[in-house]
C-alpha cells in the first residue's frame, strides 16, 4: 500500500470513527462497542514457603490487602479494593505445585520405580516400611503361587533357595504422602496396594480408596496455620 493510500484509508476510518460518537446532556456516546485499554500489572513475588510469605505480610501488607488459600498448593496475597478495571492486585504468592507428590497412582509399575517413587513423595513411616518390604522381596517365578480374595493379597517370595514363605500384602493402608506445605504436616489417605504379575517379573500398583476430600482438608490446615502467623484476613 502506497503512502497515500495509507493516509486515506487513515483518514477514513477516523472520520467513521467520529460520526459514530455524539452526545445528549453532556455525555459522550457511541454506536460502535469499544473496550478500555488495561494498562500492566506489575509481577507478583513469588515467595518459597508459607513461612516465608507469614513474614513478608507481617512485614509490609496491611489490612487493605487478604490472604487467599487457592488450592493445597497454592496461596497468594490480594487487594481488598478492585481497580478501575475491577482487577484486584495480587503482590505474592507461593506456588508449590512442581514440588508436592509425583507418584503415578493407579498405574502398575515396575519394582524398582516403584520403589523410588514411593520413597520420594511419601513420608517414611511404619507402614511405608511394611510396603517398601513387600515390594522388595517379591519375585515372580513359573512356580510362584498367589493368593487374592479382593481384599486381602497373599504373594509368594522365595528365602534363599529353598524356602518359600506367604507375605501378606498390607491393603487398605494408610500413607502420608507430600501434598501440600510442610509448614501443616502430611494429609494421611488410605490406599489399596496391589502386586501383579507380568511375564518373569513383578509390578506394583497403588489405588487411592478415598475421595478428594484430602484438598478442602489441607486448605482448612493451611487457613488454620496463616491464621494463628498473621493479623490480615485468611480466605
Amino acid at each position: 500500500m502506497s503512502n497515500d493510500k495509507a493516509i486515506e484509508k487513515i483518514s477514513e476510518l477516523t472520520k467513521k470513527s467520529l460520526d459514530s460518537v455524539f452526545t445528549e446532556d453532556g455525555i459522550f456516546y457511541t454506536f460502535e462497542k469499544t473496550y478500555p485499554v488495561q494498562h500492566e500489572q506489575p509481577d507478583s513475588l513469588k515467595l518459597s514457603s508459607l513461612t516465608s510469605l507469614a513474614v513478608f505480610v507481617n512485614s509490609y501488607i496491611d489490612n487493605k490487602y487478604f490472604i487467599q488459600v487457592e488450592s493445597p498448593t497454592l496461596v497468594s496475597v490480594k487487594s481488598v479494593e478492585l481497580d478501575k478495571f475491577n482487577r484486584r492486585d495480587e503482590v505474592a504468592y507461593v506456588d508449590i505445585s512442581d514440588q508436592v507428590c509425583s507418584f503415578r497412582f493407579g498405574e502398575r509399575l515396575r519394582q524398582e520405580e516403584f520403589i523410588v517413587g514411593l520413597q520420594a513423595n511419601f513420608i517414611l513411616d511404619d507402614n511405608l516400611h511394611r510396603v517398601l518390604d513387600v515390594a522388595s522381596k517379591v519375585k515372580v517365578e513359573q512356580s510362584a503361587d498367589f493368593e487374592d480374595n479382593g481384599i486381602t493379597q497373599n504373594v509368594s517370595a522365595r528365602q534363599g533357595v529353598h524356602l518359600s514363605n506367604m507375605i501378606q500384602v498390607p491393603s487398605p493402608i494408610e500413607l502420608k504422602p507430600f501434598l501440600t506445605f510442610p509448614e501443616i504436616g502430611p494429609i494421611e489417605q488410605k490406599y489399596i496396594f496391589r502386586v501383579h504379575r507380568k511375564h518373569e517379573r513383578p509390578e506394583f500398583a497403588l489405588y487411592s480408596s478415598e475421595s478428594r476430600n484430602w484438598e478442602m482438608l489441607a486448605m482448612e490446615r493451611v487457613k488454620t496455620w496463616l491464621n494463628d502467623q498473621v493479623t490480615i484476613i485468611v480466605l
